[in-house]
């Protein structure tokens, strides 16, 4: 497939879990690649719905900061689930840092609960999953990407400065997901709003990175074939390189 073809197709609630990822969705992603991204964050915002006295709360609450001069939040941090959030004098609440959607819910009842405790009249509103950040790997099959080259032919989506990033920042269009691939063959994916987008996104983004191996890994098939026993001259090198 064409560089051109491949840039087509690029462009209070009672209940704490997040709508489940379909059988088929996961089985699709696990036949384009071995490597799944795995979550390492996630970014939730609600409304308490009351106006909060946050040098009085700060007293109140467990393992929870407050300096007025660095931050106009109170910075709590939990181990279980493991989350921090920052609660606002607003009754914004955000929580970050929680390792998947049920778990950054689970993270704000727990905080709207507490406050609730102190007297206040808490309603919990407007739950949303903001940003999921998600790794992954693309693969054995290769020792590197060329990245210069990737940002060469998607130049409507990539954008690669070396100088300023050692990374190639690639903007899907659908779905909205930030891609930030590295020569190493690792990737980040960042501003996915459901673990759909992020699944769909690395679907597209794999095939799209392998086209720009720096050096083809050989497979086991590789070794068993006589191409593989003749020995490696100079001319060989150059192609690959």
């Amino acid at each position: 497939m064409n560089p051109a073809d491949m840039r087509s197709n690029a462009s209070m609630s009672p209940t704490f879990h997040a709508p489940p990822i379909t059988t088929e969705a996961s089985e699709h992603v696990a036949t384009t690649s071995s490597n799944v991204p795995v979550i390492r964050n996630v970014l939730a915002t609600c409304n308490l719905c009351c106006i909060l006295d946050l040098a009085e709360l700060v007293r109140h609450v467990p393992n929870a900061e407050y300096n007025p001069r660095r931050s106009n939040a109170i910075v709590v941090r939990r181990r279980t689930p493991k989350a921090t959030a920052l609660i606002f004098a607003s009754g914004k609440l955000i929580i970050m840092g929680a390792e998947s959607e049920a778990d950054a819910k689970l993270a704000a009842m727990k905080n709207a609960r507490i406050i609730q405790k102190q007297g206040y009249h808490v309603r919990f509103r407007g739950f949303s999953i903001q940003n999921i950040v998600a790794s992954a790997a693309i693969g054995a099959e290769t020792e590197g990407i060329r990245l210069e080259m990737l940002a060469r032919d998607y130049r409507e989506f990539a954008f690669y400065e070396p100088e300023l990033f050692t990374g190639l920042e690639y903007q899907m269009s659908d779905p909205k997901v930030m891609i930030k691939i590295f020569h190493t063959g690792k990737i980040i994916l960042s501003s996915a709003r459901t673990r759909q987008d992020l699944y769909t996104a690395f679907e597209k983004i794999v095939p799209i990175v392998r086209q720009y191996p720096l050096r083809i890994v050989p497979t086991s098939k590789t070794f068993d074939s006589k191409e593989a026993r003749k020995p490696i001259r100079e001319e060989d090198t150059k192609k690959i390189l």
